[in-house]
């Protein structure tokens, strides 16, 4: 197999400058051709396969939120795991009640994929990319054996959970969930195509009233389950109660989430919820399967977030230790797509010399994995990984600003963040469905 010369690193004032020479790093780096997912091209990923082979849990980070190709990227490792028979459960950066919409496309049970995805807020998903990745799901799980499941970890709004969790009561006890459904509001509760009308999210001001309104229902509807399990599961079955449990939690989640006003707090719990959250699907998963978590590099990674807070990648490395490997993301140049006063597309020009992404940048292949736990593991590749780099980091649904300049790269030590990493050389923006 080909491999790439990559970087030695001159270490200049504690942050290094990454040079595109042979070093300790070149044996664990593979270059990869172009991703073209669905077409069965989605060929040079055996060595992140080999590199990942005995990771239970799978975080899959990106650098921007409208990248093309790292969705597609993303989507042929997917796809290759799946292929493999190797992965089984999805978990994506978005509520746990999108995440139920979701999977009810891929598994056969809704076939309106364009309108989840016209109604849901998370503009990052509604786009071909991520739409092409679902559409492959769905034709693998017509004739799968084991169909993928997919589910979301979010609790920043939970119109859709309730949604789920009235239709669920509703199929046992009518009364009960039109009763609980008037009270909490009508209007709060999401449709199949849309958000609620009074749409609460964690970071707009929830008022008093729509607090209490979650809270009680929360109550109410764990009450309701909780109290009546045996009957509910004999009714229908042990998957559909943790399914429709999922859901009440999830309202817990956003009014405890909504309760907090320090920004920082709510970060931390924010993570720790979508941490909580994965660890439900891995233990409902079972021993031996493994499972596939979708994020922002900055909620994958194995370190503090900005803030200084634990991260859900950080929380899932402490539970899960070498169980969890942590893929980031680093592009070189061109283009991506995020809101922003100024518009949707935003260009980035070529990386800064010196730093790592440059290194990358001219290694020799336009796409690149590279598996930094396989290089930790010898002498040279961790006095390689020891000092910090910049990278490409910090540009995922919003444009960030440093003194009035946007700013596209961060200083970050690589080794104890990440397991591997994979490089595109261009960034185009997504395109929305």
């Amino acid at each position: 197999m080909k491999r790439l010369a990559v970087v030695v690193a001159l270490a200049v004032g504690g942050v290094a400058h990454a040079q595109p020479l042979s070093g300790a790093l070149a044996p664990f780096a593979s270059p990869l051709p172009e991703a073209v997912p669905a077409e069965g091209a989605c060929e040079g990923l055996d060595p992140f396969l080999e590199a990942t082979r005995d990771a239970r849990l799978l975080g899959l980070g990106e650098p921007t939120h409208g990248t093309a190709e790292v969705v597609r990227l993303k989507h042929c490792a997917i796809q290759r795991l799946v292929e493999d028979g190797r992965v089984r459960h999805l978990v994506f950066e978005m509520s746990v009640g999108e995440g139920a919409d979701f999977d009810d496309y891929v598994a056969g049970r809704r076939d309106d994929l364009e309108a989840i995805l016209d109604g849901i807020p998370l503009w990052m998903f509604k786009a071909e990319s991520f739409a092409d990745l679902l559409r492959w799901l769905r034709g693998h799980n017509a004739s799968a054996a084991d169909p993928v499941r997919v589910y979301g970890m979010e609790a920043q709004y939970a119109d859709r959970s309730a949604r789920h969790a009235l239709a669920a009561l509703r199929a046992h006890d009518p009364a009960l969930a039109d009763r609980l459904g008037q009270a909490f509001g009508p209007e709060r509760v999401a449709s199949d195509t849309a958000s609620a009308p009074a749409f609460a999210y964690l970071y707009a001001p929830v008022s008093d009233a729509t607090y209490a309104a979650y809270q009680t229902l929360f109550l109410d509807l764990r009450s309701a389950f909780d109290g009546r399990r045996d009957e509910l599961v004999a009714a229908g079955g042990e998957e559909a109660f943790r399914r429709a449990r999922r859901h009440v939690a999830a309202l817990g989640q956003f009014t405890a989430l909504a309760l907090l006003e320090d920004p920082r707090a709510q970060a931390q719990l924010r993570d720790y919820v979508m941490a909580v959250n994965v660890a439900g699907v891995v233990a409902e998963a079972g021993e031996g399967e493994r499972v596939v978590v979708w994020g922002h590099n900055e909620h994958v990674w194995k370190r503090e977030g900005n803030g200084g807070y634990d991260v859900l990648g950080r929380q899932l490395a402490r539970w899960y230790g070498a169980g969890y490997y942590a893929v980031g993301f680093d592009f070189g140049s061109g283009a991506y797509r995020a809101p922003a006063q100024d518009g949707w597309i935003h260009s980035v020009g070529p990386p800064e010399p010196g730093s790592f992404t440059a290194a990358l940048a001219d290694a020799g292949a336009p796409d690149l994995f590279l598996d930094l736990r396989g290089a930790l593991q010898t002498d040279g590749g961790s006095d390689a990984l020891d000092p910090s780099f910049t990278v490409r980091a910090s540009a995922g649904g919003y444009v960030p600003m440093r003194n009035g300049e946007r700013v596209y790269d961060q200083t970050i030590t690589l080794g104890d963040r990440y397991d591997g990493l994979f490089f595109v050389a261009t960034s185009t923006p997504t395109i929305p469905v």
